[in-house]
């Protein structure tokens, strides 16, 4: 007996040995490569203003995300890495226009990493897989390689169906619950299991990502199956918002699941306006979401939270500045001023900041999800691609309007291909210098200025506007007008 336990312990520890090897091969291996590719980066774009803390802190945050880009381990279910974090770490990379960095982030999740991603024990593994399909659209449309979509088909139709597998039957007793995910853990929170609603639109996003993929790859078959279960998780959403705002006699809006409402977690509801891009941030129920959190969760503007995480979470108010953003709304500037005066010299931020002597209390010392809502916040600030339409500066603050620093921009990836643009400021006549590389033409362009336009210079001839957005042929190099400088 003692020989034969002596013989299994042995095996076993060569066994771990093998796999160790292999580990380290396959990192070494990776890493290889990660250098090579290092070597020959994608040029990200490159933005100054008059602000130069914001300049500095911005590139800083592009430096923390590519250096934060490592390679991915190839037993995924031994790390503690957030699936979710990783794909926002990859959105991030095509927002900045690293698209090939993006590229082989994407590739690593795709071959060693999946299998032992389907084989995690942890039942909030579909939302993450989920998530996994949106970000591969999103990449698809910075780089417009169909070839990126034909290779991750096979996974994204292994998804779909355990999506479709999924969702939850019709059930009289508890109607609430009907088409959406069966209870699980999250990765937002992981002390019990519930049909939390940022997991439904995590399933909702992929549906529809998966329904321009395929269209993309003239899979037309696949295509109505696809939208009714698209409809199917909205509907049971839109009927989860119903059933929390009659049984709580509240506002309606969107809540963190059936049976938790009142808590300042319904911003990571609000992940169907970003990063997943299905929600308009100016809905009524994302509009109702932000005036119950302000009126009862937020000091000074900033979101707080009483416990996971403790104090000010960086990341959280991260979310609600983007959000802010998109909405054009001015409460986003003292988040703004807020994330400014909390970073660290380096550029970083902890997970969680205590209100009351300002230091980090909860979580990471250094959290790269902070960086990319920073470097997310800053590109909104520039320009606004949702959509068919292209918005250019459309939530500058009128002290960059600055006669000694004009804003520049080169290299700015959108939806539509990448642009370059400056704007000077001489007296009161604003010049933008403007050039890009589109693709396909945005419906309509326009730059949105944050003091009145009077009027439009067109072959000295002055064009009245009096609008604070000016629309612009894509067309045109230069285009001159003239700024109010008695509005505000």
């Amino acid at each position: 007996l003692k020989k034969a336990l002596k013989k299994k312990k042995k095996r076993h520890l060569n066994n771990q040995i093998n796999e160790l090897q292999l580990l380290k091969f396959d990192q070494e291996k990776s890493y290889v490569t990660y250098q090579k590719q290092q070597e020959h980066p994608n040029k990200s774009f490159l933005f100054s203003c008059q602000n130069s803390t914001i300049t500095t802190l911005f590139n800083q945050s592009i430096s923390h995300l590519e250096n934060a880009c490592s390679p991915l381990p190839p037993k995924l279910s031994q790390t503690h890495l957030s699936i979710h974090g990783y794909l926002n770490q990859i959105q991030a990379l095509n927002l900045i226009g690293n698209t090939q960095l993006a590229e082989r982030q994407l590739k690593q999740l795709s071959t060693h990493s999946f299998n032992s991603i389907l084989s995690l024990k942890r039942s909030h593994t579909l939302a993450e897989l989920a998530h996994i399909i949106s970000c591969i659209h999103h990449h698809f449309t910075f780089q417009q390689n169909k070839g990126t979509l034909e290779h991750f088909q096979p996974m994204i139709d292994a998804i779909i169906n355990l999506i479709e597998k999924s969702c939850q039957k019709p059930n009289p007793l508890y109607p609430s619950i009907n088409g959406l995910l069966p209870p699980s853990f999250s990765s937002h929170f992981l002390d019990h299991k519930d049909c939390f609603i940022w997991d439904q639109f995590y399933a909702f996003a992929a549906c529809k990502a998966a329904i321009n993929i395929y269209k993309q790859l003239d899979m037309s078959i696949k295509i109505n199956p696809l939208i009714s279960l698209s409809q199917r998780i909205n509907r049971a959403i839109e009927s989860t918002c119903s059933h929390v705002s009659k049984t709580q006699s509240g506002p309606l809006l969107f809540p963190i699941s059936p049976s938790a409402y009142k808590d300042p977690r319904i911003i990571r509801s609000l992940v169907g306006v970003y990063p997943l891009g299905v929600l308009s941030a100016k809905t009524p129920k994302v509009l109702a979401s932000l005036e119950w959190l302000e009126a009862h969760h937020t000091q000074d503007g900033i979101l707080q939270f009483l416990s996971n995480p403790l104090g000010f979470s960086t990341i959280d108010n991260g979310l609600l500045g983007i959000i802010y953003c998109l909405q054009q709304s001015p409460k986003l500037f003292p988040t703004l001023s807020w994330l400014i005066k909390t970073a660290s010299p380096t550029g970083t931020w902890p997970t969680s900041i205590y209100p009351i002597n300002g230091n980090g209390c909860d979580g990471n010392g250094h959290e790269i999800e902070s960086n990319i809502n920073f470097i997310s916040i800053i590109r909104h600030m520039l320009i606004q691609d949702q959509g068919q339409d292209c918005q250019l500066l459309p939530m500058i603050p009128t002290e960059w309007l600055n006669e000694n620093h004009p804003i520049q921009i080169q290299n700015l990836p959108t939806q539509f291909g990448p642009l370059s643009l400056s704007l000077s400021i001489q007296n009161n006549k604003a010049t933008l210098a403007f050039k890009h590389q589109f693709h396909r033409m945005p419906k309509q362009l326009s730059i949105r200025s944050p003091k009145r336009i009077k009027a439009e210079l067109i072959d000295g001839k002055l064009k009245p506007i009096k609008s604070h957005t000016l629309f612009i042929d894509p067309n045109r190099s230069q285009i001159e007008f003239i700024i109010d400088e008695s509005t505000p």
